[in-house]
């Protein structure tokens, strides 16, 4: 009876027409209603035990026939009338609001100021969808076992048939047709399923093969549009599933599309459509990222050389801190980017993935459902990232590093990106655990940096020479000062550095989670070998601390140093010392060893001077990771574009003299069989690829067109502070190899001009005109 007076109260502000249709739903749908009303019930009876993490047996029970029961019509695509609806909405779209029919006697609906009204688009699975009917609307977050989170409900308020720009007003829509329906423009931002019964399992929701890469800047003529354009981006974003809209740190508006010609067309909309205002686009900020260059990766010729040891030290000089950068190799990298998603999932709570596993072991089944509906096994989507990042650490060249990563501790930036930070190696396992300790590395290889100085200085006025940098600090005269000096100092004699020793703490932070998560079976006794020797280090850490008298401090110095040595790679990950893009493929070593007073002296972290001593470590690891990546040869990372092009014999001259003046890689060429077209495909950087299709039309004669995708990203192979200097440098590089004929240096300083970082360049102060003998007649 409630369930009707409901659906009753829902049809009355349909108008006469809709309260017919009412009418025959409940005569036809009274069984699927009565289904869907005790599963509610049944679910709200035991929302409180839910969400406590203990559900009863009984009301598990009854989930799981209602799960099966939904399985087997989804899968028949039922339409009778004893089967739950299950729609899944694939998008929304923005259609003009006098473009919607309308029955007699119905107002016209409520549009927005821009008079646009949002319809769902979306397929019907299961059941019948009727006008005026109450719906469950649910996230792809949503747990049918957890009722009460990620859902909410909503009233099909018209359902219609799309015909071109024409909709045609529908009664009713079966199960197999695909329909668009009005009044969920508050329920829906993009995507979601709906459901007559709260236990189904939602659909998987759709995933795009490329994201966005282009954004641009807006900026409303007059300022006083500005809360028109924010408006219209929050439409243009809900109409559009493929656009992403945000604010920069400077308060711009950047909308981001997948390539120009969507770009054009998005602008357009949002300036005829949603704002309705005038606004400046600036030009395309394209993305790039920066890492290290790779030995696997470089091409013929060029020597790696290992990278250096930077060391630096926290204000107090309670700490000294060394960091080294490696390189990721290209495979493994681009496996942690396309697997962003899964990530998250992985390196949470164990002991909340423990739980929930026992759960699934209990409802085995509904485990089944999820995945069968979903269309995607979670399980096999993660042995299969478990099995490509085994077999490409296989396959690299450096064996040191596949060392290494058995201690991988942190993903960055945000926590799932695709560069890592090691764990602190524990004391006398260094075998083990990859590698020796970096303090035990030569002084020849160890370069010092102030932590008062950041990467970002040394970049404006970094020395050009041939081979991986070496940058000194800026505060002294001469470059080699620095490294003398460093040199001087641990050249002390025996007795002064075993008295140095006795006074150093090698702090133990981290465990290696991240390979604990991505190692295959083969791999887990190595880390959990490494688990255990990182946990007996700690204990002996702090018997050591103990027996020098900080023992009352050790427990604020561990936590305060894992804290700040977490906040400084995830800062120095997100934005890298080139031209603040993030980082991409980089590993870094990173150990903290804490310095104790001379006999008698007591602690002092100089927390009322300089700060948190979390603070401290944070600022002095992301200043060490910045000068890391310099020292270990930076390479600027851009994407590539998969570019397909179509044209006659006729015009291929054309086609190839545009891709090789954009740096295109040409990858394939064939002739489709039946006809004189041939199909160029090859690799085309983002960056270039503006303007690509006037430039191929004009020079092609209208004989060749040319389709793009974002393929995968690539570090570019030139040096961005390369000058040639010896005879045979200049020979095959020439004079204007370095300075700003330089491909990476010249983008680098476009993308630090752009966002107002100091740019290194000759600007003339002061000149004379030129006085010529001859007069031109």
């Amino acid at each position: 009876a409630e369930k009707a007076n409901l659906r009753g109260a829902a049809s009355s502000s349909i108008g006469s027409a809709g309260e017919q249709q009412q009418q025959q739903q409940q005569a036809n749908g009274d069984s699927s209603a009565a289904a869907g009303h005790h599963a509610v019930a049944g679910s709200n009876s035991s929302l409180e035990q839910q969400q406590s993490g203990h559900l009863s047996e009984a009301a598990a029970e009854d989930i799981q026939q209602q799960l099966e029961r939904t399985y087997s019509h989804l899968c028949a695509s039922s339409s009778t009338s004893d089967a739950p609806l299950v729609v899944f909405v694939s998008k929304m779209v923005s259609v003009p609001a006098n473009l919607l029919p309308r029955v007699p006697g119905e107002e016209a609906s409520v549009s927005s100021a821009a008079g646009e009204v949002f319809l769902a688009f979306g397929r019907v699975f299961s059941g019948v969808a009727r006008e005026g009917m109450r719906v469950h609307v649910l996230s792809s977050a949503y747990d049918p076992h957890q009722p009460g989170r990620q859902r909410q409900t909503a009233v099909l308020r018209g359902l219609y048939l799309m015909m071109g720009r024409a909709l045609e007003r529908l009664p009713h829509v079966p199960a197999g047709n695909v329909c668009a329906i009005a009044g969920l423009e508050t329920a829906i931002l993009k995507s979601a399923t709906l459901a007559s019964s709260p236990c189904v399992v939602p659909l998987a929701p759709m995933v795009f093969q490329a994201a966005p890469i282009v954004r641009v800047a807006l900026e409303p003529a007059n300022p006083s549009d500005m809360a028109a354009l924010s408006q219209g981006l929050k439409l243009l974003n809900r109409a559009d599933p493929f656009v992403e809209v945000g604010l920069s740190e400077k308060g711009e508006h950047l909308l981001g599309a997948a390539g120009e010609v969507h770009l054009e067309t998005v602008v357009k909309d949002l300036k005829e459509r949603f704002a309705r205002v005038n606004f400046r686009v600036s030009p395309p900020l394209v993305a790039f990222k920066e890492s290290v260059l790779s030995g696997g990766e470089s091409y013929e010729g060029v020597l790696v050389k290992p990278a250096r040891v930077v060391e630096t030290t926290t204000p107090s000089g309670a700490c000294v801190i060394r960091v080294r950068a490696h390189a990721l190799p290209n495979k493994t990298a681009a496996l942690l980017d396309e697997h962003a998603h899964l990530l998250p999932d992985i390196l949470g709570n164990h002991d909340r993935k423990q739980q929930a596993a026992a759960q699934q072991q209990q409802h085995t089944g509904a485990t089944g459902q999820r995945r069968s509906i979903d269309g995607a096994d979670s399980s096999r989507e993660l042995h299969r990232l478990r099995k490509g990042f085994s077999s490409s650490l296989d396959i690299a060249r450096n064996k040191q590093l596949v060392r290494l990563l058995e201690r991988s501790w942190l993903l960055g930036p945000r926590n799932v990106g695709p560069n890592i930070a090691l764990c602190s190696p524990a004391a006398g396992d260094s075998g083990l655990l990859g590698s020796s300790s970096l303090f035990d590395v030569p002084a020849a290889a160890v370069v010092k940096a102030a932590s008062r100085h950041g990467p970002l200085a040394k970049i404006a006025g970094a020395p050009t020479t041939t081979g991986p940098q070496t940058y000194h600090d800026p505060v002294l005269p001469n470059g080699t000062a620095a490294d003398d000096a460093a040199e001087a100092s641990d050249a002390a004699s025996p007795a002064a550095a075993e008295n140095l020793q006795q006074q150093q703490i090698n702090v133990v932070f981290g465990r290696p989670v991240v390979a604990a998560a991505l190692r295959q079976q083969a791999g887990e006794d190595a880390v959990s070998a490494a688990l255990h020797s990182a946990a007996d280090a700690a204990t002996h850490a702090a018997e050591s601390a103990a027996s020098a008298g900080v023992g009352d401090l050790w427990p604020h110095i561990t936590s305060s140093v894992e804290s700040g040595v977490t906040a400084g790679f995830q800062l120095a990950a997100g934005a890298g010392p080139l031209c603040d893009e993030a980082m991409w493929g980089v590993v870094f070593e990173i150990e903290v060893r804490l310095m104790l007073p001379a006999a008698g002296g007591q602690l002092d972290l100089a927390e009322s001077v300089y700060g948190p001593f979390s603070g401290q470590v944070m600022t002095a690891v992301s200043s060490a990771c910045r000068r890391a990546v310099l020292e270990a040869d930076p390479r600027l990372v851009e994407a590539l574009y998969l570019c397909q092009v179509q044209a006659a014999a006729e015009a291929l001259s054309g086609v190839y003299a545009v891709l090789n003046r954009r740096r295109a890689k040409i990858l394939l060429e064939e002739m489709r069989e039946g006809s004189g077209a041939f199909i160029v495909h090859a690799y085309l950087p983002v960056e270039a690829s503006f303007g690509l299709a006037d430039e191929m039309r004009r020079r092609s004669s209208g004989a060749a067109s040319a389709s793009l995708l974002l393929s995968h990203w690539e570090r570019l192979q030139v040096d961005p502070f390369f000058v040639p200097t010896t005879e045979e440098e200049l020979e095959e590089f020439g004079t204007e190899a370095g300075g700003p004929a330089n491909l990476a240096r010249r983008l680098i300083d476009a993308v630090r001009r752009r966002k107002g970082l100091p740019v290194e360049e000759k600007m003339v102060a002061k000149a004379t005109k030129q006085r010529t003998l001859k007069r031109n007649v």
